[in-house]
Order: C-alpha cells, then structure tokens, then sequence
C-alpha cells in the first residue's frame, strides 16, 4: 500500500512540475522532471503497475521535448516523436483521458515546432473531441486562419482547384464552429476576444454566409443555409461589438447580394433601403455595397434554382 501511495504521490509532483515546465521552461526544471519520471517508472516496476509506468514515460516524454527545445537538439526528435506515439497507443489502450490529452500536447507541439500545420490542426481536434477546451479551441482558431492564409496564398493548377476550394471552406466552418463554442461559453469573453481578433472572425463568418447561401450548392431548407444566416448574423454582430462601419457595410451588401434574388417583394425594398441608407450614412471606401446595388440593378448575377421547371433563370424585380 505504500508504494502505491508513493506512486501517487510522485506522479501528482510530476504533473504539477509538468505544467510549470510548459509555461516556464529552463534547463535545470527538464532535468528535474526527467529525475521524477525516472522515479516513477522505476516504482512502477517494482509494483508491475503498467499504468504507473506509462504515466512516468508521459513525463520523461515531455521533459526531453522541452529539453531539445531549448538545446535546439533536432537530432531526438524523431526518437522524441516515436515515443510519443508508442505511449498514445499504451493510453488509448488503458482509456485515461487525462494521459491521452496530455500526450496529445505535446504530440502538437511537435508538430507546430517543425511546422507540419496540417498534422498540429488534427491532433487538437482529437483532444478536442475527447474534452472540449476553450484553450484549445483558441489554438484551433489561430491555425485555422494561419491554414486559411496558406490555402488563399496557393494558386492551384487546374485539377486542384475543387480539392483547395473544398479545404478552404472546410477551415472557414470549422472555426466558426470553434468561434462560436466560445461565444456560447459561460465566462469566457468573447467580446473582448473578438475586439482583439475581429479581422479573421469578420472574415470567416462573411466567408461562410456568402459559400453556404449558394442555393446552386445547398437547397434552401438545409442546414448549410442555416449556418449561412447564422453566419451573416455573427459578421453583423463583430462590426457593431468593436464600431467598425466598413465591416456593417461589407457584411449587408454581401449578405443582401447572396439573399435578393429569392426574397420577397418586401424584403427585396428592405434590403434595398437598408443598403441606401448604410451608403449615404457612413460612405464605405469598400465596394461591397456599389456591387451589390450595382447587380440587383443589371439583375445579371441573381439566379435561383426553379424548383418547378428544373431550370436556372435570372429573376428580376418585374
């Protein structure tokens, strides 16, 4: 029973160590973390107790990342890396979370150090559908602009044009998904966080509205048009939350532009007199609003799918 205790016991002083190790790592902390580790394996075999022995190589695994970090060692990393992988398959053998969420950071953090994006982006997802965790999804958020940055830098050949186009609105979903975990959040500010990171959720939530309302991809009752309404909603919000009119101006006249052609005659005038007056009020330098007014006057770019005759047809205000 006494060892068990200890086991314990060593295992609670090395995750605590751990954790100031990540926020605040030096030399001498990897060497006492690597010491405790040993400590823990070896009660861990003394005992036979696989679970106590992987928990210790948990920690030695994470002390020797850190350690190569900050010797700029790039020789271990690929034994560092198949460590980590041998241990997550141990975890998900034993089912503990904690072990496997734990493992999964520093499985990203590798690959954020040697700057393999797409595999980082996989591994917090899978943290994330284990427990879900507003740190992580902030990491996820940032990736996803950095991911989508990456994919708007590309110019695909011809046959890669779907694949980069699919990927991009893929990234765009996933962190409006993540954007508004956040903001449904109890305690966390997401005004405060959006005031501060306004330029990528503006950007994504317009990206959303404009692809999902595509009523040549997506049918009108579907959730994808859903999203997209929730989406035009989100980009409305950011632009009152930090006073940025060139924002309320893009998003109305890309949200009108999308929706004008299958509204009512109603609508249609609402929608006509909300961008008017958005134009003479704040004068935007973009040119959201001009294209879209511009489009419903020629008519030309607003079709819609005729449920009826099977057919694409321009409509018009007649």
């Amino acid at each position: 029973m006494g060892d068990r205790e200890a086991l314990k016991s060593i295992i609670a002083k090395g995750i605590v160590l751990r954790e100031k190790l990540i926020k605040h790592p030096t030399i001498e902390m990897c060497n006492e973390l690597l010491n405790i580790a040993i400590e823990t394996k070896t009660i861990g075999l003394q005992l036979k107790h696989q679970h106590g022995i992987l928990l210790g190589e948990e920690l030695s695994i994470r002390a020797t990342y850190e350690k190569m970090v900050l010797e700029e060692d790039s020789d271990k990393a690929d034994s560092v890396y198949e460590r980590i992988v041998r241990a997550i398959k141990q975890a998900e053998y034993l089912g503990d979370q904690d072990l496997i969420l734990r493992l999964y950071q520093t499985r990203a953090d590798y690959y954020a150090l040697i700057g393999d994006i797409i595999m980082e982006i996989d591994t917090v997802e899978r943290a994330n559908l284990i427990l879900k965790d507003h740190n992580r999804s902030l990491r996820l958020i940032k990736l996803y602009g950095e991911f989508i940055t990456m994919l708007n830098s590309i110019v695909p050949k011809k046959d890669e044009e779907k694949m980069i186009a699919d990927k991009t609105m893929e990234a765009n979903y996933k962190c409006m998904c993540e954007l508004q975990m956040l903001r449904n959040e109890k305690g966390f500010d997401y005004d405060g966080y959006i005031k501060k990171n306004h330029s990528l959720a503006f950007r994504v939530y317009v990206y959303c509205g404009v692809m999902l309302s595509n009523p040549f991809v997506y049918e009108i009752d579907s959730k994808e048009q859903k999203v997209a309404r929730e989406a035009f909603e989100l980009a409305i919000e950011v632009a009152g939350l930090i006073g940025n009119t060139e924002y309320l101006c893009a998003a109305w006249g890309q949200k009108v532009g999308s929706y004008y052609g299958r509204g009512t005659a109603q609508e249609k005038q609402e929608w006509l007199d909300k961008l008017l007056f958005l134009k003479d009020k704040y004068k935007p330098k973009e040119h959201w609003i001009d294209e879209t007014l511009a489009d419903i006057e020629n008519s030309a770019h607003i079709k819609l799918r005729n449920s009826d005759l099977g057919v694409e047809e321009p409509l018009n205000d007649q």
